[in-house]
């Protein structure tokens, strides 16, 4: 099986129903905006940007982003374009790769960030943000001390191909 990125085959077989689920989620939380959903595994956002002459869309850092998130959408609304990140994992979900997704979002600011597989958490992740209560750690930047970006960690369904309600973690609900 030829791996990229770190992904097998069956983690790629995740991307076009996820990018689907997240073109519909996006439009339903932005009806009037133009939504833009992609597979991202093979391009790095700063690339596809680039290649989408989207820069003046974005702070100047944009250029800094060669971030590789799974898939991508883009919310263009009156007043901005809001970004959204979503990693893939077919295994549970691990400490590891929500660092990699936190530190993606650290860097992009992202509106919405999702960490998903068909199994969801590990149950030492899911110990930690649920008996723990460490949800702090989804927090990706604060406003006026204030959480005003955070990571959603979801079981992905890959029978009704979207997340499993009943096994979302985050810190505002979704």
């Amino acid at each position: 099986m030829k791996e990229m990125k770190g992904e097998t085959a069956s983690e790629r077989s995740l991307y076009a129903p996820v990018t689907t689920w997240l073109h519909d989620f996006l439009q339903g939380r932005h009806p009037r905006s133009e939504v833009t959903t992609l597979d991202m595994s093979q391009s790095s956002l700063v690339a596809t940007i680039k290649m989408k002459q989207m820069g003046s869309d974005f702070p100047g850092d944009w250029v800094t982003w060669d971030v590789h998130a799974d898939v991508v959408g883009f919310v263009r609304t009156k007043a901005s374009v809001l970004i959204a990140l979503v990693e893939c994992k077919l295994g549970p979900l691990t400490l590891r790769d929500l660092s990699q997704l936190i530190g993606y979002c650290q860097v992009v600011r992202p509106a919405y960030a999702f960490l998903l597989s068909p199994p969801g958490p590990s149950p030492s992740l899911l110990r930690l943000l649920t008996v723990f209560n460490r949800t702090d750690i989804l927090v990706y930047e604060r406003v006026r001390n204030r959480a005003s970006g955070s990571i959603v960690i979801a079981s992905w369904d890959p029978i009704a191909k979207q997340l499993d309600r009943r096994r979302i973690v985050s810190t505002d609900g979704l």
